[in-house]
């Protein structure tokens, strides 16, 4: 069975966990913007991978873009987190 990780090394504070922080993992995909000038996604793509990711637990954090020459876009990064899970 498995239960949510505790972390037992902070003191006081008001967290939700107590005198715990829930400790999480992520996962960075890239999606390469195509085109002549970068910035195009394969929207059915992206789709199916946010899906994927969503069923396995991971959430969507922040998105960010990296550029190319005159501002075009070269990658998409999406980042996923979820909440460490720790055998028992």
């Amino acid at each position: 069975s498995y239960k949510l990780a505790r972390n037992c090394n902070l003191e006081g504070g008001s967290n939700p966990y107590g005198n715990f922080m829930q400790p999480y993992e992520y996962r960075i995909i890239k999606f390469d913007g195509k085109g002549m000038l970068g910035g195009i996604l394969d929207l059915p793509d992206v789709k199916s991978e946010f899906n994927q990711m969503g069923e396995s637990g991971w959430e969507l954090v922040p998105m960010l873009d990296t550029n190319d020459a005159y501002g075009s876009t070269k990658w998409v990064v999406a980042t996923f987190k979820r909440a460490k899970m720790t055998e028992n």
